[in-house]
């Protein structure tokens, strides 16, 4: 749709990845942003999207439509694809295997990881409290 963010993650074999990357190469610049990413598994991962549409921006959209103040939002983030978004929210939230520039924009940095359920356990706490 005209207009509206679009996605596509692209999970395998490395060598697989790349293909891919490569064969949609040609299409960047023409609205798509291409970004990589580990994905805390050997495989790599894609993610295109419109290059108008961030999850900054998103994140600001959704937040507008809801009558929600920025202010009263909040993000978690692990990779520098998250940047626009952690700073656009009202706290910035970083996972504790963050890369550096996240943990650096971070208003907290969560003491357990994804594989500890962090978000899970900082929201209960939260919202507990």
């Amino acid at each position: 749709v005209e207009g509206d963010p679009w996605f596509c993650g692209l999970l395998g074999p490395p060598e697989a990845v790349r293909a891919g990357l490569l064969h949609l190469a040609p299409y960047r610049g023409d609205g798509v942003a291409m970004i990589a990413a580990d994905f805390f598994v050997p495989e790599l991962g894609m993610l295109l999207l419109r290059s108008r549409e961030t999850k900054g921006s998103a994140l600001i959209r959704v937040a507008e439509s809801l009558g929600v103040p920025l202010a009263e939002t909040a993000a978690v983030g692990d990779w520098t694809n998250d940047l626009e978004m952690l700073d656009a929210a009202g706290l910035a939230v970083a996972m504790p295997d963050s890369d550096p520039a996240v943990i650096a924009a971070a208003d907290l940095v969560l003491p357990f990881g994804p594989e500890d359920d962090g978000i899970a356990r900082w929201l209960t706490e939260v919202f507990a409290g």
